[in-house]
């Protein structure tokens, strides 16, 4: 990883992410938003007995395809932003009499965000390589998920972006991407160690993304135990979906 020395800055307002992103024109990103939902949707057995946590929920994408399955909902953000949005989108559920918690906070202290908290068999999910925009270290946040899953007998699902086709699939999508994201920047970015970065921008900021490569793959698959239940390797993304 280059050491670019600018600081990170991840902030998007709701409504531009779903014009660019949830709506996108892009078929790499259109089809990785459509696999993760046909996967949390179809492939997790008995959902109505199981609580589904959503870390790193954004606005809530995932929750219109989650309320009417699972028995709960908990929806996890740290963006003030889109905390409102998901809060928002929450209550309209609720008022449904579909149960969905939205919490605001730091997905690396998920077991004291979560408490005493009532969880039947969670399925917690970290979706849209929500890891490779991470604020923080992002094994902690894996570690607390793994943790978890381990002592109420969960489930994990986690997608990544592969650095395989950062140069080829990637550099494409976050050009249409440019007015959320910025302007890419050739010299920062390392397409070999699977990082985009943009421009430094105005407030002395720049956007990045890690797309991982093979082997960083492999290790996360090894480092959150439990038993694989499906991986779904497509040539852009990578699903695992673990058991415990």
């Amino acid at each position: 990883m280059k050491d670019v020395g600018d600081p990170i800055a991840h902030h998007w307002s709701p409504d531009k992410y779903i014009r660019l992103v949830e709506n996108t024109a892009n078929s790499t990103l259109a089809e990785f938003q459509r696999r993760e939902t046909e996967f949390i949707t179809r492939n997790i057995k008995s959902p109505q007995d199981k609580t589904y946590i959503d870390v790193g929920a954004g606005y809530g994408r995932v929750l219109p395809h989650l309320s009417p399955i699972a028995k709960k909902v908990i929806a996890i953000e740290l963006d003030e932003d889109m905390h409102s949005e998901l809060e928002r989108r929450g209550a309209e559920y609720r008022s449904r009499g579909v149960q969905v918690e939205i919490i605001r906070g730091d997905a690396n202290e998920l077991m004291d965000l979560l408490g005493e908290k009532d969880i039947s068999r969670p399925v917690l999910l970290v979706l849209q390589n929500s890891l490779g925009t991470w604020i923080g270290d992002y094994h902690k946040a894996l570690e607390q998920m793994r943790k978890l899953a381990e002592n109420l007998k969960g489930e994990i699902v986690i997608s990544l972006l592969n650095q395989e086709k950062l140069k080829e699939l990637g550099a494409p999508m976050y050009e249409g991407l440019q007015e959320m994201v910025g302007e890419l920047d050739e010299d920062a970015s390392d397409f070999d160690g699977g990082f985009f970065r943009s421009k430094v921008d105005n407030q002395g900021n720049r956007y990045q993304s890690h797309w991982w490569r093979p082997e960083e793959r492999e290790a996360i698959r090894n480092f959150m135990g439990g038993r694989l239940v499906a991986e779904v390797h497509n040539r852009a993304f990578t699903i695992f979906h673990f058991a415990y």
